[in-house]
């Protein structure tokens, strides 16, 4: 329950919400399937502008993870190609953490 006055940032009283004012949730909702996790009502996430926001912050991910590693490798020898494909790795990885059709979109579009 609400006190009666409440008060904005700027020490205004505000008045108090009575308590029948509450909303109940119409029976349509169930109705028509809002909690219907069929797999007929599925629909296939497309790949969209955000996933490949996301790509490059696995980008990033990728780049810092594969660089400590190279930074506590002992010898210097093929250090370019370890870096490379530990990065590939690290990268998709991190993608398909945050969105398994991010990891689709680093795996096939960009570290093909």
């Amino acid at each position: 329950m609400l006190p009666p006055t409440s008060t904005n940032l700027k020490g205004r009283a505000l008045p108090a919400l009575p308590e029948d004012d509450i909303f109940e949730a119409p029976e349509k909702c169930s109705e028509q399937g809002a909690n219907d996790t069929s797999t007929k009502s599925r629909k296939p996430t497309p790949a969209s502008p955000g996933h490949l926001v996301m790509c490059g912050h696995a980008c990033l991910l990728g780049a810092i993870e594969a660089t400590g590693k190279l930074l506590t490798r002992e010898d210097a020898k093929g250090w370019l190609e370890d870096w490379r494909s530990e990065f590939a790795r690290a990268s998709t990885a991190a993608a398909e953490s945050s969105a398994p059709v991010g990891g689709y979109v680093m795996r096939e579009h960009i570290m093909a």
